[in-house]
């Protein structure tokens, strides 16, 4: 059985894997990311438009690896300026859980993501 999203296990790892299919050339592409989870979602944020987005805005169905576990999903995005309370709520957390072990201020970059 598969741990919950709000398990230690799962929402203290590093990063998370985010598996999409390339929107061209249709082959699987993994990148590591930072990310935090509540109950039923994975959040990742960029301030960019990555080739992890634009791969899954054209094919949503993404695979994500947490540790040993991994879940099929489908992406689906939250703008900085319409994010809802949940949105709010993971930009707040992402913040608290990578900030203190990096050296440069996150603050404008979870604003914008």
């Amino acid at each position: 059985m598969s741990p919950r999203l709000t398990d230690p296990e799962i929402g203290d790892a590093e990063y998370a894997y985010l598996t999409t299919t390339g929107r061209a050339s249709g082959t699987r592409h993994t990148v590591e990311l930072w990310f935090v989870t509540d109950s039923d979602t994975i959040w990742f944020f960029s301030n960019e438009t990555p080739d992890w987005q634009r791969n899954d805005r054209v094919n949503p169905d993404v695979t994500v690896r947490i540790g040993e576990w991994s879940w099929n999903a489908t992406a689906r995005y939250e703008l900085p300026t319409e994010m809802t309370r949940a949105g709010l709520a993971a930009r707040t957390a992402v913040l608290a859980k990578y900030q203190a072990g990096n050296d440069g201020d996150l603050n404008g970059w979870a604003r914008a993501s």
